[in-house]
């Protein structure tokens, strides 16, 4: 069943997602997709904590759906040790970019 909700609530995200791209444009899109999406994981999370299948279907569904960069906010979030966190963030951010930078190189390789 938590499945099916993730599936349905995504579906609901992605197309939100890209109206907002369509609408501002790609970059500015983005960063407004990242930032209200973290902000709604993080309000949602707290406010549906006691019922799973909304909370499911609203989190990790629609916002999930709508940007991953909640649920990486989320889960920085979650790890509550600055330190940590840290790490998390910079591992997370620096490794993403270069192996995407590695990712396109050998892409337009072949």
């Amino acid at each position: 069943m938590n499945a099916l909700l993730v599936f349905i609530g995504g579906g609901i995200g992605s197309v939100l997602r890209y109206l907002v791209q369509v609408s501002l444009g790609s970059g500015r899109g983005t960063l407004l997709v990242n930032l209200v999406g973290s902000f709604l994981v993080g309000f949602l999370a707290e406010k549906f904590v006691a019922r799973e299948n909304v909370r499911i279907f609203l989190t990790a569904g629609i916002v999930g759906g709508f940007t991953t960069f909640s649920a990486f906010s989320l889960v920085t979030y979650k790890i509550g040790e600055i330190s940590k966190g840290t790490v998390y963030v910079l591992a997370s951010v620096v490794g993403s970019l270069l192996l995407c930078a590695l990712g396109a190189y050998l892409g337009s390789r072949t």
